[in-house]
């Protein structure tokens, strides 16, 4: 028995044959999200970028508009709010545990040891004239407040460690918190591998040196300088305090989790404030009152004088309306002019 077929005219299971002949077949990705063609992932071409690309350029955006999301969303400020008063409260407390066995210590020299350090750190930080903090406006539990807003607000916290020895204060150490928007690459310099966001880093990525602007990008302020701080001095003794999320390798700022939902709280403010404003017109109209005349006389009656017939018929009813004193059970029941209507309109929007 035989049979013919011919391709030309078989439509697409001849389309599928010749594939088939012509070996010109195009593979399936083996993963669904791969897929190139998909209707709903096929607008969908993210970038590749190291986390230097990926952050740094787009970063002062980030930021500026979260501030303006914490300063204006009640939402917004409001969970910065109770994160402080969860995590920070009314000021951390030191509990010091030196290792015993490290220091050669018997317990009762580890415990007189341990009472010596919170002593002293107490005097330190709850200081009445806030010598712990280089400016001397806060106390050690207000320094921590505005570093963790610092973090949910700009992503890191930044400061320096100052050496005070003649201002008075009974110890010498101060803590200068700083604007992370000081923290920047000095203009006229090109950022590098070695030089990302103001911070100049060893091969390895250790943070060797900072740039600080003596401004935080005030557009009232001039000739902006900046000044080269090394993290560490020549005898090993901290400097800057910097604090970030680290979710890269070779990230060098921070970026923390509120960007992810920043686009979608916008959103949902608009939205809010659209559906009040909606609300607040509906109830405007919450009851019309309809009549038999033609919309010529309505017109008319805009600016009709005494003896128009429009004013009459407005008069006549306005008088009908203040006789009407129908009631049933304390409730008042309107008996409307001949010819007139009253309807309730319900409220689009709750």
């Amino acid at each position: 028995m035989k049979f013919s077929l011919n391709l030309e005219t078989a439509g697409g299971l001849g389309s599928k044959i010749r594939s088939w002949f012509n070996n010109d077949t195009v593979a399936e990705p083996q993963h669904a999200a791969a897929h190139p063609g998909s209707d709903e992932l096929g607008r969908w071409h993210p970038r590749l970028l190291s986390a230097g690309a990926e952050l740094l350029p787009e970063r002062d955006t980030l930021i500026a508009r979260t501030g303006d999301m914490i300063r204006n969303n009640g939402i917004a400020s409001g969970a910065v709010q109770i994160h402080l008063d969860n995590i920070i409260g009314s000021g951390l407390k030191l509990c010091a545990r030196p290792d015993r066995k490290a220091l050669g210590l018997t317990d009762d020299q580890a415990s007189e040891l341990e009472s010596q350090i919170e002593t002293g750190f107490r005097a330190w930080g709850d200081d009445i004239d806030c010598y712990c903090d280089a400016s001397r406006h806060l106390r050690f539990a207000g320094i921590l407040s505005q570093g963790y807003r610092s973090y949910l607000s700009q992503f890191e916290v930044l400061g320096t460690g100052e050496w005070l020895p003649d201002r008075g204060g009974k110890y010498a150490t101060a803590i200068q918190m700083l604007d992370p928007m000081r923290l920047s690459t000095p203009a006229g310099m090109m950022e590098s591998a070695r030089l990302r966001g103001g911070i100049v880093s060893d091969p390895y990525g250790v943070a060797i040196a900072y740039h600080f602007a003596n401004d935080s990008g005030d557009p009232y302020a001039s000739n902006r300088t900046w000044k080269r701080v090394p993290r560490e001095t020549e005898w090993g003794r901290q400097q800057v305090i910097h604090i970030y999320d680290v979710d890269r390798a070779g990230q060098s700022r921070g970026k923390n989790g509120i960007v992810s939902v920043l686009s979608k709280m916008k959103m949902l403010e608009r939205f809010e404030k659209a559906t009040l404003d909606a609300a607040i017109l509906n109830a405007i109209y919450a009851a019309i009152i309809e009549s038999p005349l033609d919309w010529q006389s309505v017109g008319a009656a805009i600016g009709a004088g005494d003896n128009d017939p429009t004013a009459k018929y407005m008069s006549a009813a306005a008088q009908w309306h203040a006789e009407s004193r129908i009631r049933f059970n304390g409730l008042r029941i309107p008996h409307l002019f001949p010819g007139e209507k009253f309807e309730l309109k319900t409220p689009e929007h709750p």
